[in-house]
């Protein structure tokens, strides 16, 4: 997306951005491209160099500036679990899925679930996500000059964890950015809402997106 590419250049981008488009139009690689093509460390005019450690660690879902959450099975053993505690089988899911594997990232959260055998307990964004976040951010970036979290499917945050992320948002932390990937902006607390800029991903042709970002995940064209 060239405008994206742009308001890196020109350092003009939110803080807090939504990416938002139904399933299967890429908001998870798009999101991803973003924050690889802000820190890499050896820039292109169109693109990361895509070679760099910081390339490398963002592709493998290994930077340690870079936080995901994504919805999960809340609960275990009476306890809260974050999404921190998910990250092996995100990986999997993201970068080895094999169920999907025309395109790598280009799942919704029925694929997730399935991913997870959790058909019969419902995926949610706990309350102490939120507060991973917070104490996160709290931190100056390990590596990179800004850090970001990622949030996945954000409309699976409860009413509690949506409004302690507000406040982060109201509040931004230094050389932090907040990257939402969403398919439903309507599911999503007004407020919070109202905090992010919206990036709207219109659809495109599977081949021509796997040309454009593919490259992303090491994906043949």
């Amino acid at each position: 997306n060239q405008s994206l590419i742009q308001s890196i250049q020109e350092e003009k981008f939110a803080h807090a951005q939504l990416f938002l488009g139904s399933f299967g139009r890429g908001g998870l690689p798009l999101a991803i491209a973003f924050y690889r093509y802000l820190v890499c460390q050896n820039r292109q005019e169109d693109d990361a160099c895509g070679t760099c450690p910081s390339c490398l660690k963002i592709n493998n879902l290994s930077h340690p500036d870079f936080h995901f959450i994504m919805p999960h099975i809340a609960r275990e053993k009476n306890r809260e679990v974050p999404s921190s505690a998910m990250m092996n089988e995100w990986r999997d899911m993201v970068l080895n899925e094999n169920d999907y594997p025309i395109l790598k990232g280009y799942f919704g959260s029925n694929h997730w679930e399935k991913h997870l055998a959790s058909d019969k307990k419902q995926l949610t964004i706990p309350a102490i996500d939120a507060l991973e976040i917070i104490r996160k951010t709290t931190y100056k970036p390990y590596e990179a000059s800004t850090q970001a979290v990622l949030v996945w499917m954000p409309e699976k945050m409860n009413t509690s964890t949506a409004n302690k992320v507000l406040k982060v948002l109201e509040e931004p932390p230094a050389n932090t950015i907040f990257l939402f990937v969403s398919e439903s902006s309507e599911k999503l607390l007004a407020t919070v809402l109202s905090r992010l800029q919206t990036v709207h991903i219109p659809p495109v042709e599977a081949d021509a997106f796997k040309l454009a970002i593919g490259r992303l995940f090491s994906i043949d064209s």
